[in-house]
């Protein structure tokens, strides 16, 4: 702990980023995990609410890489006020949606900031550690997120059973307008690299290593991102539907098994990919997270089901740092934003794909086509589809 505030103090750039993080990964934590009771509030059936979520994430996916693009043309600090304002706009429009219809633009605009400020913030984290420590620095901030999730589906739950839904939009876009005050102080990189200097540059861009790197890693992160996206969307019914819980129970479950868990992983995930090497954590936790997602559907009361869920999302998330730090490590430093965007384009389609597939095994479930627990082994199913990508990855430069 000692030599992670040691990092922070002395790069003042990830200082401010872990803050913006924080603020970012709060309001995010307080509207997305109960998305999709508030659109069923709206009057939306689930594969509407699937519809609404999909659509969310496809816009998300679309502007990854035009991100990418766009964050070395206008520079960083620009793209980190960019994010906040946008956030802070869409989640008072929000508040005025009267059906689900009339929610849709503002939440494929509310959606598009995951576009645009993860991509920065994984470039702005490339740029300041190195190989040795890039994991762990990945995991330290990827321990922003966890405090997020800890604090927010709480919270949210909470105001939305004593006050209703607009004030949980108010206090997430205050804090998107709190955001923007350390954006302010930031001082990362401002512009790109000058022609003369492209010149200078050897290109590596579309060699066939980096094609193939940069593809197994896709895949990988689609086919578990889509694993995670099609329990995501149903899980908040699931637990109304099977255990009869309120809006605050959902929010304490998905506080625990989501920011808990998570919060108690990154670090030490990041500290054991630099120590034992990022193949081995991916490959472990894959094969892990497709297990526990077989065993879920037989934990027949609130407290096993919220264990289980909390070692899901702890094992996945164990393979934050190790992907990033990995692919980042095997690609020339010139061409990580667009690597990057790539990436997270493949977890954004994930994160589109899974919520359709969730939402319409839920939905069959209403017709009494499948039981309610399916959409785990789906999930399991797409975990152990991630497998054959990582077994095809060499093991990364710096092991």
């Amino acid at each position: 702990m000692v030599k992670i505030l040691s990092l922070l103090k002395q790069n003042r750039v990830l200082l401010l980023l872990f803050i913006i993080n924080i603020l970012f990964a709060f309001n995010m934590n307080l509207v997305n995990p109960l998305q999709s009771l508030f659109i069923e509030n709206l009057g939306a059936n689930v594969l509407e609410i699937s519809l609404v979520i999909s659509l969310q994430g496809l816009v998300s996916t679309i502007l990854m890489i035009p991100s990418g693009i766009f964050m070395s043309k206008i520079g960083e600090k620009r793209m980190l006020l960019i994010s906040s304002i946008i956030s802070m706009v869409a989640l008072i429009f929000y508040t005025f949606a009267r059906g689900w219809q009339e929610l849709l633009p503002w939440a494929l605009i509310y959606g598009s900031i995951f576009s645009t400020f993860v991509v920065t913030r994984m470039s702005i984290i490339a740029d300041h550690s190195s190989t040795e420590n890039r994991a762990t620095t990945y995991g330290l901030m990827n321990m922003t997120w966890s405090l997020g999730s800890l604090l927010g589906p709480l919270i949210a739950g909470l105001l939305v059973d004593m006050y209703g839904w607009n004030p949980l939009f108010y206090l997430a876009s205050f804090i998107s307008v709190l955001s923007i005050i350390p954006a302010l102080f930031f001082k990362g990189k401002t512009r790109i690299i000058k022609e003369s200097e492209k010149k200078e540059e050897p290109d590596h861009t579309f060699d066939s290593k980096t094609v193939r790197i940069i593809s197994l890693f896709f895949l990988m992160q689609f086919a578990m991102c889509t694993g995670m996206g099609v329990i995501n969307i149903i899980m908040p019914l699931y637990l109304i539907k099977i255990f009869s819980t309120s809006a605050t129970e959902v929010g304490i479950f998905l506080s625990i098994g989501v920011g808990l868990s998570t919060l108690l992983t990154q670090l030490p995930s990041g500290l054991v990919a630099d120590k034992f090497g990022n193949k081995k954590v991916l490959l472990s936790c894959a094969i892990l997270t497709a297990l526990l997602y077989l065993i879920a559907p037989f934990m027949g009361n609130y407290i096993l089901l919220v264990i289980v869920y909390m070692l899901i999302n702890a094992s996945w998330s164990m393979t934050w740092p190790s992907s990033v730090a990995y692919l980042v490590d095997s690609v020339p430093k010139p061409k990580r934003s667009i690597a990057i965007s790539i990436r997270q384009t493949g977890i954004r389609l994930g994160f589109t794909i899974g919520p359709l597939i969730g939402g319409y095994l839920w939905h069959m479930f209403e017709q009494g086509t499948v039981p309610p627990t399916f959409p785990f082994y789906i999930s399991s199913l797409f975990f152990a589809l991630s497998i054959p990508t990582i077994l095809s990855l060499k093991n990364s430069k710096s092991r």
